[in-house]
């Protein structure tokens, strides 16, 4: 882990624990953890619900951050009974304010797909990457090679066609969520906590996963033009599936994700053809 990356577990420490001695010293009572489905590490089953092991096989610092402070809060909560903790764990936001004026806005290169992809299409960055896969998206099962044997007639003549499914096998896939909906999906988690619930876990997800790929060819369905991208081998860390079961958060707090790929893609773009350098100080 680079020093930066312990500098930055350091500071969320410092300001959890921080924060719930401010909490306390004001009797607030109700907090909500914007944490991370990168907590869950590399899939046992999919799709993940919230019952699936936390902790183990976390690929990089962000998910061991957010891992390290959901359980700051399950001891506090321990320690506090009458508080309210709600953990919301996260997929892949992507989108922006349907008014253009609020996006994501990277300090240097972006970590995300979409944002990056948004940086290619305008010209900042040379092309996206797609990484090789070892599972196929959809079920996180092995990916394999098919071989399909065609016998034609006259019988003597036989032709195998090799399928070799690129757009399937060779780029990971993930749960998008629009920022919009994730948004929503913190409301929800606040009203819930004036029912006195206790201490609470949720995925926001939409259930749905999409490939690099299709994540690209619908941005570029949206601009109207392609996107530069090239296939990479996988990078150390780099999990093939990530896809979420959102169902308890649809029952308990009655909230679900209603915007679909062509309006993350939408809104990301206007925010990007608003503010191509992001936010510039007046």
């Amino acid at each position: 882990m680079a020093m930066s990356d312990w500098e930055k577990l350091v500071e969320f420490i410092h300001f959890i624990c921080y924060e719930s001695q401010v909490m306390k010293e004001f009797n607030v009572v109700n907090i909500v953890f914007s944490s991370s489905a990168t907590v869950y590490g590399t899939p046992d089953y999919l799709p993940i619900d919230e019952k699936h092991p936390v902790g183990r096989n976390l690929t990089n610092c962000y998910g061991r951050t957010k891992y390290f402070l959901e359980q700051v809060l399950t001891d506090v909560y321990s320690a506090e009974k009458e508080w309210n903790v709600i953990l919301l764990r996260y997929f892949n936001p992507v989108g922006a304010h349907k008014s253009g004026e609020i996006g994501e806005n990277p300090i240097g290169e972006p970590d995300n797909l979409m944002p990056y992809t948004a940086q290619v299409a305008s010209g900042k960055r040379e092309y996206c990457e797609s990484l090789e896969m070892t599972t196929t998206p959809k079920t996180g099962q092995p990916a394999t090679i098919g071989v399909v044997v065609v016998v034609c007639r006259p019988i003597s003549v036989c032709v195998c066609v090799c399928l070799l499914l690129v757009y399937i096998y060779v780029c990971g896939a993930r749960d998008y969520i629009h920022v919009l909906d994730l948004a929503a999906g913190h409301v929800a988690a606040l009203n819930k906590t004036k029912e006195k619930c206790g201490f609470k876990i949720y995925n926001l997800g939409t259930g749905i996963s999409y490939t690099v790929l299709e994540m690209i060819s619908a941005f570029e369905k949206v601009i109207g033009k392609k996107v530069s991208h090239k296939i990479c081998p996988r990078r150390s860390g780099d999990v093939d599936t990530i896809l979420g079961n959102p169902s308890l958060a649809e029952r308990e707090l009655k909230w679900k994700a209603k915007r679909g790929l062509q309006e993350m893609c939408e809104d990301l773009w206007r925010w990007q053809t608003q503010h191509p350098e992001g936010y510039v100080p007046q």
